[in-house]
Parts: structure tokens; sequence; C-alpha cells
């Protein structure tokens, strides 16, 4: 019994890789904090509560898109009317970026739709290392 305890255990746990290097963090499946989460960086909060173009527009250029200045303008133009259409873009990089899953049955789209602004503050404090 206990031999096959240990076998289960040897099986589940990775083994050092030889020379010992350190084995990489697999990436999670959720983002950090929780999508109302925002007390958690009052900074982050107060950004994204009265100048939430502003926030995406850093949230997008620390990922490599197009620039800050056109995702500032993009949400300050476009969110009273369509915010998911490019928000979600956005989120996906960063889901994409640390192998985080798309929550069911409502995703990024739906997210930015209803939560905008505290899927913002949700994506900054991802990005942030």
């Amino acid at each position: 019994m206990a031999t096959e305890q240990v076998k289960a255990m040897e099986q589940q746990a990775p083994l050092p890789p030889p020379g010992g290097l350190p084995v990489p963090q697999i990436p999670s499946s959720h983002f950090r904090d929780s999508l109302f989460g925002c007390f958690n960086d009052m900074a982050t909060c107060c950004l994204g509560c009265w100048c939430p173009c502003y926030l995406y527009g850093k949230n997008a250029e620390n990922i490599k898109q197009d620039g800050f200045l056109l995702h500032c303008f993009l949400w300050f133009c476009l969110t009273p009317c369509a915010p998911c259409f490019f928000a979600n873009k956005t989120r996906r990089q960063i889901r994409d970026k640390y192998g985080i899953m798309e929550p069911e049955p409502c995703g990024d789209c739906c997210v930015h739709c209803f939560c905008g602004h505290c899927a913002i503050c949700q994506e900054a404090r991802q990005l942030k290392d």
C-alpha cells in the first residue's frame, strides 16, 4: 500500500531538471485578482474610476499594442457606444500572455460591456510585475 502511495506522489511531483535549473512556472488559469478586487490597489482603482482612458492606454502600451494615445482616444470616444468591440482585444492579449482562460458563459466582450472600469483595473493589476 505504501509503495503505491509513493509511486502516485512521484507521478504528481515533477523531478528537478538536470543541472539544478529552476522549473518554469505553469501559467495560472485565472487573473491574479478578481474582477471586483479594485481595493487591492487603490492607485489603480482611482485611475480606473476617474481616468479610465489613461489606464486603458497604459494597459495597451504594456502589452505592446499600437500605442498609448491611440488606445486612450479609442476608450474616450467609443466607450459610450461600443466598449466591448475594441477593449476585449486587449483583454484577450493579456489572457494569452499569462495563459488565462476565458470565463464561461460570459466572455471578454460581456465583461467590458457591463464592467468596463473594473475590467481595465483588473487588467492593469495583472500587468504589474
